[in-house]
């Protein structure tokens, strides 16, 4: 998570830079960022049933997709984050 919260600084700052403060699409990119974020952690919950102990290459493609979604997401909000900071 800590390279996701770096990449993310780094990519707001690159747009700040760039395009300037830009209300609409930071609040668009912190809502996708948000979105995603709650999505991995409320399907992280379905991780309970599991059948195999997750040997199967659905549970580990579902856990995969999971813990894409967190990263994504984390990246996102902090792009949001930065980018709307002076």
């Amino acid at each position: 998570m800590a390279y996701a919260a770096t990449i993310g600084l780094l990519i707001g700052r690159i747009a700040l830079k760039e395009f300037g403060s830009q209300p609409w699409s930071e609040m668009l990119v912190g809502i996708g960022g948000g979105t995603l974020l709650l999505w991995g952690a409320i399907a992280l919950r379905g991780w309970d049933i599991q059948t195999n102990d997750g040997e199967t290459l659905v549970e580990k493609v579902n856990f995969w997709v999971v813990r894409q979604a967190c990263l994504v997401g984390t990246v996102l909000t902090i792009v949001s984050i930065s980018w709307s900071t002076v």
